[in-house]
């Protein structure tokens, strides 16, 4: 039987076979039709002229060469039965057999839709046919960090989740780098074969990218900045039948961008929604804020310290790689800096791109196959200020919330109420939860939407499961009076109840960082009730960890009545110290300086610790009040912040202090 899509004529060389019998009597099975698809695309840069081409496809390998402009042809010949498998095609210089390039096309079903009825798939129908230092960026992590097979669509996309977008544009720049400047002395790392290999290889990839973005910051930006100005390395636009109009989740950035259909469209951030513009040009999609972004602090400017006021701006959008569900943008902005209170600084601009995944509606997990009614979730919430209760006067403390304790009760289908824990903290820092009800519904678009009040709802956006277990979301506040803002981060399922202090000991590690390899930052938790904090980092860029770029510090922890794991640290005139007992008055020698409280929610199939984390800061030791009726009644708070964090515990330190 034929497949339907040869039935309306998507496909080309569709032979099908009458099926049933084949002379009297004898039953035969009929033979798998077989699908074809031309792919037309081309070498952008790196091995351009007369490379060998091999496209994988299913089973099969076929085999080509470029010609002398770059451009290549070939016919994919596939059965049924491999309709879902994805298409990949390697290119490989005759003349350096160190520059491997490659393109993952994405599952045969998909790109045999993109080329239509001529069954000819061309670069204006997917950018992926193009093959070049993106794309091959793209390919190598895709299969190095998913053990990816493409053996269906599902896989597919499950897998491009797993892809960071800012990775690949870094490693993408790296190869840019040994291949354009290979006659300045910048050449493949020798201990890997190819470009390919290199890509793959996260430990070699990121020494490289953070050796070329820290001491050579200039051309590293630079070739980024010509990159984006290079015709098809990137897609100026989506793919085949993808509409451009719509929203777009921004997982690094936190942001959501919205097109709509007659070139307006919105920006919302963590500080406000912004109006915008839009349109399709020859150099990707431009983009006109009405107002720029705007972030103040101080920078330091030769030696001296300015406060100052950054606007970006952005300016076009473009593709790294484009699914109807998901894809990885890349971005170009402009950043004005500009210094308020002193007239003699000229404004400098700044321009760039920056790299994120994207998640567009229809690439969205519906909360019905994910959230349990009746279970205890921690939910993010984008950051807001909370309210500090009786603060020790003569002091200033703040309280900072990006996450709220919430019980669904009702149904699918019909919402209901939500119980809330609306938290605060005391002067002394000590967390006060308020119960608030409010109802919740899932809406058309498969958004849980919580109703606060009539002036103000939450609104989540399931964006992916990490290890098929925590969820990833993209939350946006929505208020009557227009402030609104977002944040991505993750959802926690009350699913482990407390901590046990036979299961303390060990090191609980942040996660890795590409971009910065030699940051590490971890706990080391002793039996004796001991833990370290080590803060590791190359300040000043060498390439290499010295001893004063290692920093350890000593502290206390112990189990809370509620189950939940209690750290301290302490100072005194000396700088850190450990007390004489867990809780000194304020006035001790030796006093608390800092509590972090982990509520711990999930533990993963990969031993990584999901927990609600209460952080704060005390002023015990600095405190001095001039007015002696000030009543001190346990500790004075500076800070304080809840938030989530995943910790991986492993058995050993990821590194050591180095020698003197």
């Amino acid at each position: 039987m034929l497949l339907g899509a040869c039935v309306i004529g998507l496909l080309v060389g569709c032979s099908g076979g009458s099926g049933g019998n084949k002379g009297s009597g004898t039953n035969v099975l009929p033979e798998p039709d077989i699908i074809s698809l031309s792919v037309q695309g081309r070498l952008i840069d790196g091995p351009t002229t007369n490379a060998i081409i091999q496209v994988f496809a299913g089973d099969s390998l076929v085999l080509t060469n470029s010609s002398p402009d770059g451009t290549y042809s070939v016919q994919i010949d596939l059965d049924e039965t491999q309709y879902e498998d994805v298409v990949k095609i390697v290119a490989t210089s005759q003349d350096n057999s160190k520059i491997k390039f490659a393109s993952t096309l994405g599952p045969f079903s998909s790109l045999i839709k993109y080329a239509g009825d001529d069954g000819v798939l061309e670069s204006s129908e997917s950018y992926s046919v193009n093959i070049s230092s993106v794309s091959t960026a793209v390919s190598a992590i895709l299969e190095a960090e998913n053990d990816f097979i493409g053996k269906s669509f599902e896989e597919w996309e499950k897998a491009l989740k797993l892809v960071d977008a800012e990775r690949t544009f870094s490693v993408a720049t790296a190869i840019k780098i040994f291949i354009d400047y290979s006659d300045k002395g910048i050449s493949i790392p020798e201990e890997v074969e190819n470009t390919y290999l290199f890509a793959s290889d996260y430990d070699l990839s990121s020494e490289y990218v953070n050796l070329f973005s820290t001491t050579m910051e200039d051309l590293f930006n630079e070739v980024q900045n010509d990159m984006g100005q290079i015709p098809d390395l990137f897609s100026i636009s989506t793919n085949g039948f993808n509409e451009t109009e719509g929203t777009y989740y921004l997982l690094s950035e936190g942001d959501r961008i919205t097109l709509y259909s007659n070139g307006t469209g919105e920006y919302l951030t963590d500080s406000g929604l912004i109006n915008l513009t839009w349109s399709k040009a020859p150099e990707g999609i431009s983009l006109e804020l009405e107002e720029p972004i705007i972030e103040s602090y101080y920078m330091e400017v030769d030696g001296e310290y300015y406060y100052v006021d950054k606007e970006k701006v952005l300016n076009r959008m473009l593709w790294m790689l484009d699914d109807k569900n998901q894809g990885m943008l890349v971005i170009e902005f402009t950043d004005t800096i500009k210094y308020p209170d002193y007239s003699g600084l000229p404004d400098t601009l700044e321009i760039g791109f920056f790299a994120t995944n994207s998640v567009r509606p229809s690439g969205l997990l519906d909360p019905r196959d994910v959230l349990v009614i009746g279970k205890s979730y921690s939910m993010p919430i984008p950051n807001r200020d909370g309210e500090v209760i009786n603060p020790i006067e003569g002091t200033y403390s703040n309280f900072e919330i990006s996450s709220l304790k919430m019980s669904f009760l009702g149904e699918f289908e019909s919402g209901g109420t939500v119980n809330i824990k609306l938290p605060a903290i005391s002067g002394n820092g000590e967390l006060i939860e308020n119960d608030l009800s409010a109802t919740w519904k899932i809406d058309d678009s498969h958004r849980l939407v919580v109703n606060l009040s009539e002036d103000e709802m939450l609104v989540y956006s399931l964006l992916k499961l990490n290890n098929d277990e925590v969820l990833e979301v993209f939350v946006e506040e929505e208020t009557s009076d227009g402030l609104n803002s977002s944040a991505v981060s993750t959802i926690l399922l009350k699913d482990a109840t407390n901590w046990y202090e036979r299961d303390i000991a060990g090191v609980y590690v942040y996660p890795q960082e590409f971009l910065t390899p030699l940051y590490k930052y971890f706990f080391d938790f002793s039996t004796d009730g001991i833990v370290s904090t080590i803060y590791v980092d190359d300040l000043d860029g060498n390439g290499s960890i010295e001893r004063n770029e290692y920093q350890e510090r000593e502290g206390l922890w112990q189990i809370k009545n509620n189950g939940n794991l209690s750290i301290r640290f302490y100072r005194s005139e000396d700088g850190y110290c450990m007390p004489d007992s867990w809780d000194p008055a304020y006035d001790a020698d030796c006093a608390l300086y800092l509590e972090r409280d982990w509520d711990l929610y999930q533990v993963d199939q990969t031993n990584k610790y999901w927990f609600s984390y209460h952080l704060n800061l005390f002023s015990d030791y600095y405190f001095d009040s001039d007015n002696e009726d000030v009543e001190i009644n346990g500790h004075i708070l500076s800070s304080g912040r809840l938030y989530h964090v995943g910790l991986s515990k492993v058995s050993e330190r990821p590194v050591n202090a180095p020698e003197e």
